[in-house]
């Protein structure tokens, strides 16, 4: 009869949440803890969690063990991304823009958050060139890493070795931006 059926629901990215293991200078992919509290961990070890697409209740949910400090939790779980730095106590946040998919206009942000034995990645969107880190990174020839802390130096490194043509961010109307000359 000419009428399309329903209009189609738009599906948000499946959320991807990966756990990682610091083990003797090598990164290792491990299982999700079933239950995790970050006071259950041995207080040597190291973990990576690399969140990707998070719903902020399932975020809300698996930040909950690691007592962030309650504005780095608040920008972790906030719906509108803002570049920027935070440092409180013993944790540190840094936001921005970070790879855009081709077909989309808004940028793909990365959070990263840094607390005592705790790396915590949040991806807006899919980051092929950090997936591509993460595969030398884990491969047999791994150089090794000796904490979290070089780990998020790493990525800062290969993210801003990536081509120029990569990053189209514009800022929001209103930001202050500065010019180099």
């Amino acid at each position: 009869s000419g009428r399309g059926g329903p209009a189609p629901v738009e599906r948000r990215p499946t959320v991807r949440v990966t756990w990682y293991l610091l083990d003797s200078g090598r990164l290792v992919e491990s299982p999700a803890p079933a239950g995790w509290q970050a006071a259950s961990l041995d207080p040597m070890s190291e973990i990576w969690l690399d969140i990707e697409n998070p719903e902020p209740e399932q975020l809300r949910t698996l930040l909950a063990p690691l007592a962030l400090h309650p504005l780095v939790l608040a920008r972790c779980l906030m719906a509108k991304n803002i570049p920027g730095t935070l440092s409180s106590d013993s944790a540190v946040l840094l936001e921005f823009p970070a790879v855009l998919a081709a077909e989309d206009d808004d940028p793909t942000y990365l959070t990263l958050a840094l607390r005592s034995g705790v790396l915590l990645t949040l991806r807006s969107a899919s980051m092929p060139a950090l997936d591509d880190l993460v595969r030398e990174l884990t491969g047999d020839e791994a150089a090794v890493i000796e904490d979290l802390a070089q780990l998020m130096y790493l990525m800062l490194d290969h993210l801003a070795d990536l081509p120029a043509a990569l990053f189209r961010f514009t800022p929001p109307a209103g930001a202050d931006v500065v010019e180099q000359k």
